[in-house]
């Protein structure tokens, strides 16, 4: 009933095709549109798509047309809100890395990205473009745990040694001799005497289209992805998949860089900083864990921004809506999700789960919402060595909170 009667007052009835527009003659060839192998896939269409189910809104307790319909029980108690935003803000604090942290290990990737373009402009028949991906890009660094990203994208499959060439080069114009040890097969060690260049790099394969390279005695590490443009991976889609997957995601996570820098550039004080705490959560909680990490960013991206398109909502209160979608069944099967902006599916996001993890994340986020109700934010963010384990029940302010029991489902023979 409630969603009934919150799509009657925000929605319009759908229309599977505009009234305006004549359909097109039977046997009609489109004319193709133009495509870059990285730009974002185009929105699908009532017109491209007759089946396709117009995007519509999520319920949302934000909402204003939700606001008219489910009046506040109680007012709302300031001296709450007063230490939910404490307790973030020193959290925040916390897991974010300091900028004497981040300086060298940002100059290190600076110049690894740098000279990877040179080692582009050398290569140009073979190397197609080199994008820089991850945390480092979008901002969101956590302690602990500061690992570049960049992807190098070859114009044809990605071979060992195309590879190795591009290190090889990439060694070469750091201007050190290269010297392969024998005691590690994969592994070459280069050292550098420029001042701007100290220390020690290596570089170590650790899977077809995956190198590290390392800095010492600093431990620096820079991961950096082979790939291809999209349309080569779908002419190689007879290949073995365990050999197309890396492709297919260091792809997706250029669209993903990419969409992420467009849409969150002008927040980047509240939707990095809640990417942050629910990573952390994400780590400590293994009913969040499941949460893949691009999944994880889209709904921090939709629980800053409201339906309404108004000022973006601050970081207390973004972080009790999105624990709230995902406790009305974010992630549901049939749930009004979101979908992945970057991929042509428009399926909602939770359609990658398994009905176990979209049933143990859902879980998980009402146990986290209620303890957050009774005012035992210091449990939920950890914060001077404090834990809750959400397995057992907690008792708090006379009250019990059981956990719910996961349900149960035929396994398919």
């Amino acid at each position: 009933i409630a969603h009934a009667q919150y799509h009657a007052t925000i929605s319009t009835p759908m229309q599977r095709r505009h009234p305006s527009r004549k359909p097109p003659l039977r046997g009609a060839r489109r004319r193709p549109r133009p495509h870059h192998p990285y730009s974002l896939p185009a929105q699908f269409t009532a017109d491209d798509h007759e089946d396709v189910n117009l995007e519509r809104p999520i319920f949302d307790w934000t909402s204003p047309a939700i606001g008219n319909i489910f009046k506040r029980a109680a007012p709302l108690v300031v001296a709450d809100e007063e230490k939910i935003v404490k307790m973030l803000e020193r959290k925040v604090e916390e897991l974010t890395p300091s900028k004497e942290e981040l300086t060298p290990i940002h100059n290190f990737y600076d110049c690894v990205y740098h000279l990877l373009q040179e080692v582009k402009t050398r290569l140009s028949e073979e190397v197609h473009e080199v994008f820089m991906i991850g945390s480092f890009l979008k901002g969101t660094e956590m302690v602990g745990h500061l690992v570049g990203d960049m992807v190098i994208s070859f114009r044809a499959l990605p071979t060992s040694d195309g590879i190795k060439k591009v290190i090889d080069e990439l060694m070469e114009l750091y201007n050190v001799p290269v010297k392969q040890e024998e005691d590690q097969e994969d592994t070459v060690t280069a050292t550098t005497s420029q001042e701007e260049r100290q220390g020690q790099i290596s570089y170590q394969r650790v899977s077809n289209n995956l190198l590290e390279i390392h800095q010492e005695p600093s431990g620096y590490i820079i991961k950096l992805y082979a790939t291809t443009p999209s349309q080569i991976l779908c002419q190689a889609a007879d290949l073995n998949p365990e050999y197309l997957k890396p492709l297919e995601e260091s792809v997706a996570a250029v669209r993903h860089a990419g969409w992420f820098q467009h849409n969150c550039r002008d927040l980047k004080d509240v939707v990095p900083n809640l990417i942050r705490v629910m990573k952390d959560l994400r780590r400590r909680f293994s009913g969040l864990s499941k949460l893949n990490v691009w999944h994880l960013e889209l709904v921090c991206h939709c629980a800053v921004i409201p339906l309404d398109n108004g000022a973006p909502f601050t970081l207390p209160v973004a972080f009790r809506r999105i624990l709230q979608l995902l406790s009305a069944g974010l992630f549901l099967p049939g749930a009004l999700s979101i979908p992945d902006h970057c991929e042509n599916d428009q399926a909602g996001i939770q359609s990658m789960y398994t009905p176990e993890d979209q049933d143990e994340i859902t879980r998980t986020s009402q146990i986290i919402l209620r303890l957050l109700h009774q005012g035992r934010i210091e449990d939920i963010l950890a914060i001077d060595g404090a834990s809750v384990d959400l397995t057992s029940p907690v008792f708090v302010n006379g009250v019990i909170i059981q956990p719910s029991k996961p349900i149960v489902f035929d396994k398919v023979k």
